[in-house]
């Protein structure tokens, strides 16, 4: 009886440091579970920042295309403007070459 008490308490004594070895695992494995998940989530948050930044430079640039392009349409109205301007004033001079003429 006393051997067999022996041994329960052998076994149980055994099961226990099983356990404690599991669980002593299963702790390791959750930290790093938990580390891999902090940096994912740290990587995700750099992507998304490099993101941003990539998207505030593309806006800078596009503002910047746009102003050109609406500078170049103001310079070439006042081409068409001076070039109208040219074409009145010289229908003019030849209105008046032609009444020369004719005088």
């Amino acid at each position: 009886l006393k051997q067999e008490q022996q041994q329960r308490a052998r076994e149980a004594k055994e099961l226990h440091q099983a356990t404690k070895s599991d669980e002593t695992e299963l702790d390791k494995q959750m930290r790093r579970l938990k580390q891999e998940q902090q940096q994912k989530a740290r990587e995700a948050k750099e992507m998304q920042q490099a993101t941003r930044s990539d998207e505030s430079e593309l806006d800078k640039e596009m503002r910047r295309f746009r102003q050109e392009q609406q500078q170049k349409a103001r310079e070439a109205k006042e081409m068409h403007q001076a070039t109208k301007s040219d074409e009145s004033e010289l229908d003019k001079q030849m209105r008046m070459l032609k009444q020369e003429q004719q005088q």
